[in-house]
Parts: C-alpha cells; sequence; structure tokens
C-alpha cells in the first residue's frame, strides 16, 4: 500500500533536515530580492578625490569614477601636481629639518662636566640622554654619571615586541627573569636593552667593571641563539659577582649619606638644585617674550647697574628678582662678585630660544603626519632690501587628537 510519507516521519515534532534547508534558501532568495531597492531613492554621485594620498590608498582612490564634473576635477588634479613638482625640493627640506631628531630632548637630562668653561661656550655642555638608551652613554664613566646613574638605579625594559634579526630571532622579555633551581623565578633587573641598537647590556658591569673582553660591559650583546647560555655564563662570572657588589655598596652610601666626601656631595647637590630653579625661571621668561614676539634684549647688557635700557629680558629678570628668593640670590651674587658665569647673556637667550623651536617643529609636525589633510602654502614678497623672500607655512585640518578640532596654519619659516 503506498503511502505519502515515510513512516518515519509520523509523530515528528521537529521538521527534518530538507525542510530546514527548504526554509532557509526561501529566505535567501526573498532577502536577494530585496537587496539594493533603496538604492533607487539614493543618489550618491563619486567623484576622483582632488587630494594626494599614500600608496595603501592609491588603489581605493582609482576605484572612483568620475560622475560628476570630471573636466573640473581633472583640471585641478593637474594644478596639484604642476604645484606640487613645482615646491618638491622646499617640500622635501623641512621635511628633513622636521623628521630631525628632537633636540628638545637635550633640556630632559644635562650633566656638567665640572670643567671650567667661559661664558661664551657656557652652554655648550655635553648633553647625554642618560637614562634611557645605554648607546649613549660616555665610553670613560666619571664619578658624576655613575653617581647619577646608580642613584637612578637599572631603567627597565619598555618594549614587549623587539626587532627580528636576519634569522628571524629577537630580544625576549623572559630572558628577564631566572629560574633558581627550586623552581622560584626570579629578576635579572641588571638587564637593559638599547632600542637604538637593539642590544642588550649589563647594567653593573657598564658601571664598574673594567672589563674590556665582555661585550655585555662594552659594545653590547646580540647574539640571540646563544643568549640563554651567555647569560647564564655572564651572571655567576667574577667580574660580573664583583660589579654587583660595588653597586650595592655605592647604591646604600649614596641614599644613607654615608660616602666618603657627603659632605662635598650636600654641597653640589645644593648647588645643582639652585642652578635647575634658576633656569627654571629662565625658561618661563624666555617663553613669555617669545610668545608675545617682544625683543630681548637693549642698547645696554649690563646687569650689575641696573638700567631702563638693558632690554625685556634682563628687566623681567631684575622685576622677578624683587620677589623672588632665588634670583635675587643670584643677582645678588652676581652683582658681588661671587659668580662670573651668570647664564644670562645673549648665548644662553639663543640656546634656549632654539630648543624651544626645535620643541615646536617637532609638536607641528606630529600633527601634520596625525592629519588627514593638510597643506603647503608658499608665498613670496619682497622684503625692505627689495630681496624676494618665500615664507613657507603648513597647515592642517586636526581631528581633535592632538588638538582642538579645526583648520590650523603653521608658519615655518622663510625660504631665500
Amino acid at each position: 500500500m503506498a503511502s505519502t510519507s515515510r513512516d518515519r516521519d509520523k509523530g515528528r515534532q521537529y521538521l527534518s533536515g530538507n525542510q530546514k534547508r527548504a526554509l532557509v534558501k526561501a529566505k535567501v532568495a526573498e532577502n536577494e530580492k530585496h537587496r539594493g531597492v533603496i538604492k533607487k531613492f539614493l543618489v550618491t554621485p563619486s567623484l576622483k578625490r582632488p587630494y594626494i594620498e599614500d600608496e595603501e590608498n592609491k588603489n581605493y582612490s582609482e576605484n572612483y569614477d568620475m560622475a560628476l564634473s570630471p573636466i573640473t576635477v581633472d583640471k585641478y588634479n593637474d594644478d596639484i601636481d604642476n604645484k606640487l613638482e613645482k615646491d618638491d625640493a622646499a617640500v622635501n627640506q623641512i621635511e628633513d629639518d622636521l623628521n630631525a631628531p628632537e633636540d628638545s630632548a637635550k633640556a630632559e637630562s644635562l650633566l656638567m662636566t665640572g670643567e671650567k668653561q667661559d661664558q661664551t661656550s657656557c652652554m655648550s655642555t655635553v648633553v647625554i640622554n642618560m637614562y634611557d638608551d645605554p648607546t649613549s652613554w660616555p665610553a670613560d664613566i666619571n664619578k658624576n654619571v655613575r653617581d647619577y646613574l646608580t642613584m637612578k638605579g637599572p631603567p627597565n625594559v619598555p618594549v614587549i615586541s623587539f626587532p627580528r634579526n636576519e634569522k628571524g630571532l629577537c630580544f625576549s622579555r623572559f630572558h628577564c627573569k631566572r629560574t633558581l633551581p627550586n623552581g622560584e623565578s626570579v629578576e635579572r633587573p641588571w638587564i637593559i636593552h638599547s632600542q637604538s641598537a637593539d642590544r642588550i647590556y649589563c647594567f653593573y658591569c657598564k658601571l664598574f667593571s673594567k672589563n674590556t673582553t665582555s661585550t655585555l660591559s662594552t659594545s653590547g650583546f646580540n647574539n640571540w641563539c646563544n643568549l640563554h647560555t651567555r647569560l647564564c655564563e655572564h651572571e655567576h662570572s667574577k667580574n660580573h659577582l664583583k660589579a654587583t657588589w660595588s653597586f650595592g655598596e655605592l647604591h646604600q652610601r649614596l641614599c644613607s649619606g654615608q660616602t666618603i666626601d657627603k659632605e662635598l656631595e650636600k654641597i653640589v647637590n645644593e648647588h645643582a638644585k639652585h642652578w635647575q630653579q634658576v633656569f627654571k625661571r629662565l625658561v618661563a621668561i624666555v617663553q613669555f617674550l617669545a610668545e608675545r614676539n617682544l625683543a630681548f634684549r637693549g642698547t645696554k647688557e649690563n646687569v650689575v647697574n641696573e638700567s631702563v635700557h638693558n632690554g625685556n629680558f634682563l628687566g623681567l629678570v631684575e622685576l622677578l628678582g624683587k620677589f623672588d628668593p632665588v634670583l635675587d640670590t643670584h643677582l645678588r651674587k652676581i652683582k658681588t662678585h661671587k659668580i662670573h658665569n651668570h647664564y644670562l647673556g645673549k648665548n644662553t637667550q639663543n640656546e634656549l630660544l632654539n630648543i624651544m623651536a626645535t620643541a615646536v617643529l617637532n609638536e607641528i609636525l606630529k600633527r601634520v603626519k596625525a592629519a588627514k589633510y593638510y597643506g603647503i602654502i608658499l608665498d613670496c614678497t619682497p622684503d625692505m632690501s627689495h630681496q624676494e623672500q618665500m615664507s613657507l607655512t603648513i597647515g592642517d585640518v586636526s581631528d581633535g587628537n592632538l588638538a582642538p578640532s579645526g583648520v590650523y596654519e603653521h608658519f615655518i619659516k622663510f625660504i631665500r
């Protein structure tokens, strides 16, 4: 006897697999029927973008069709290309200047060498990025540098991912710890990493060891395939243990103030603190005058005898000296000839201005790189001597991350 359905389907409470697939197929067909219906009510013309894009977005911009005003857009693109070709040399030059290393980092760590310097070279001290990168440390570490680094202690390794070499190997934070025979894991605080050279150093040996054969204390170690073995050999070596003991002893004495020359160290620290406070005020004065585009110097540059013709910079120093004890003490030492290098001359002012100018250029470069849209404005204008000079201005549109949202124009410099 024939049956329209299989016997096993009798009494089924759920849909079979075939029925489920049929329902899914019907839903897909219904969705396909309604796909793109909204486009009948919208008009979305696409234009070729008239701005210059990077290589990653070039393929995306080529997919745009010129639906409206193709002649106008093409002419606009040609004008931009011609202008960029003319200004290519000037743009490359300013980008090279802006991409230069940030000289503003000089102000973060100045170590005075203790050698006598005259007033003309008082600001040309050796600048070292002491604490961040061990490759910037001097080859011959003197007592002042050693005491400074010992007080700071070994810097941490902030990097999580490290660059790989030709063999695909790299340094890992795993090596900053070692496992004891009892299974306990302890830190290796003496390992420091140089991001610029991609090498590791031993902090203790670089300061206290005189062993020139070990790369961990001289030029750095980057043989990553033998790193584990080399670290185990180094931390059990005699020179490393001696350097570790020297570091611990000096660090304890410096923290407790029980060094042999503790009285001299106290005087040096007070002297350094005084000059730090003086320079904070000088930097504030220079920033105040530079922001308002005011002249710095006058017809007389005499600090001893107060005069109304000594300029705005010295005038503000004398004004603050009437209320501020730090500048009052500094001016009194100058008038009594207790100090001769007072750092109030034109060389100091120019050096501070150059550092601030570099910091401003670096900030402008950071904003331009972060901006999606930017433009370069070049304008030629003759000066009073009838010489043509070109002003270079960079404009950008900020999205609100580095600066408040808006359009900004930054004057860079004059190009003769």
